[in-house]
């Protein structure tokens, strides 16, 4: 009982910080760094990520250390199952206009996705087709998850 006595004004100061803590977000889960599990020669850059509405955006750095020639890119939502539709690299399609990235480089890719509201969690599943430039008798494929929530 004495000890609770002379050491309740620091319980009490570690509550009330703890709950401050906790009305600002600090705890809050949802928030933060998009998790973007799977990805290896290609990465997600976690600022970039946006999914407003119907648009879906990302951009992606090249770290295998050799330019790239990317020809087909796929995105899903999971969630739900639906596909995203007009998917685009810098603005173009790869499915008729390959599209490279330099050693280091990024470029930014977006689609068109089911709606989603603020706050809505989502897990899109991106799937890369592309070839190293110096070698474009290989094809390779980079595949891996988005988990973030809507803006």
């Amino acid at each position: 009982m004495e000890y609770l006595m002379n050491y309740s004004w620091a319980i009490l100061i570690v509550l009330v910080v703890g709950m401050v803590l906790y009305q600002l977000g600090v705890f809050n889960t949802t928030s933060g760094v998009p998790l973007t599990p799977g990805w290896a020669e290609l990465r997600p850059e976690p600022h970039s990520i946006s999914y407003i509405g119907t648009s879906f955006s990302f951009n992606i750095l090249n770290v295998l250390g050799a330019p790239l020639a990317i020809y087909q890119v796929n995105a899903n939502e999971t969630n739900t199952g639906a596909p995203c539709t007009n998917v685009r690299v810098n603005g173009q399609d790869p499915a008729t206009s390959n599209v490279t990235i330099a050693k280091g480089g990024a470029l930014q890719i977006q689609a068109t996705c089911p709606q989603k509201a603020k706050g809505d969690q989502f897990n899109m599943y991106i799937q890369m087709h592309y070839a190293v430039v110096l070698d474009t008798a290989t094809s390779r494929n980079v595949e891996g998850y988005i988990q973030y929530a809507a803006e």
